[in-house]
């Protein structure tokens, strides 16, 4: 992935969004020859996995040269899911360990999709890089995409974000901080506070955004927050919990539920 002050990541034109754009629409669709056709004018490929992990059978939208060329990101979609749940990783290689966190979150939770960026979020000095924050970016357009279409389903759209943080430079911190749209209706707010007594109870430290604590850390600016008729959840991780996620990724699925009205 183009790293940080690199200026690798190619920044996508209106063309290259509606494209994406129409991509995603063939493949939820089941279109893959179309989606396929589109995708190659930009060197992306499209391909049917079974995963080892889990094993059921997926899409992978993928840049298809090595080293990546535009930095657009990796897209999974999962053929059979069990729930209207996206994963998403928007700075890979900054915040260590987020796309196998990330991974695995898709994994138990039998999710509908993963995201994962695909440059460092200061691969550019103009910001355009960082996909929480630069409006104009193919994972936007991906996010977008997957919410909107989700709308139909059964059950919210639910977005959990993977992020990480540094403890050294967030002294005192919980191990866990976990950002939400407080206004947000009863139920979702209880899936949070469900969360939140799940990780307490395998020994993890967590902190709710509540408006007055941990607000750097809070997400409130990210743009891939907005879930309409759904809700997201920023997940900031301290180090120690990205390098084992063993007992975070139990806990967590234990306290999801599908049926979020």
């Amino acid at each position: 992935m183009p790293r940080a002050d690199s200026n690798g990541y190619v920044i996508p034109d209106a063309n290259n969004l509606v494209a994406f754009s129409e991509v995603i629409q063939a493949m939820e669709a089941g279109d893959l020859t179309s989606a396929s056709e589109i995708a190659a004018a930009y060197r992306y490929r499209i391909f049917q996995y079974i995963d080892r992990g889990d094993h059921n059978a997926m899409d992978l939208l993928l840049e298809e040269k090595s080293p990546i060329q535009r930095g657009w990101g990796l897209f999974v979609f999962r053929m059979e899911h069990a729930n209207n749940l996206i994963v998403e990783a928007p700075h890979p290689v900054s915040d260590q360990n987020t796309p196998r966190v990330a991974l695995d979150l898709y994994r138990a939770l039998d999710a509908r999709a993963l995201l994962v960026a695909g440059a460092h979020r200061d691969a550019n000095n103009d910001g355009s890089a960082d996909v929480s924050h630069s409006p104009g970016s193919i994972f936007l357009i991906v996010h977008n995409a997957l919410v909107n279409n989700a709308q139909s389903a059964p059950g919210a759209v639910v977005v959990f974000q993977v992020h990480g943080f540094d403890s050294s430079k967030h002294p005192r911190y919980p191990d866990i901080v976990i950002g939400y749209n407080r206004n947000a209706p009863e139920p979702m707010i209880a899936q949070v506070i469900a969360i939140k007594d799940a990780l307490t109870a395998i020994g993890l430290s967590v902190g709710l955004c509540d408006g007055k604590s941990w607000e750097d850390l809070c997400g409130t600016k990210d743009i891939l927050a907005s879930v309409p008729n759904g809700f997201a959840i920023h997940l900031e991780l301290n180090e120690a919990v990205r390098a084992d996620d063993t007992v975070f990724i139990q806990a967590l699925t234990q306290a999801f539920d599908s049926t979020i009205p």
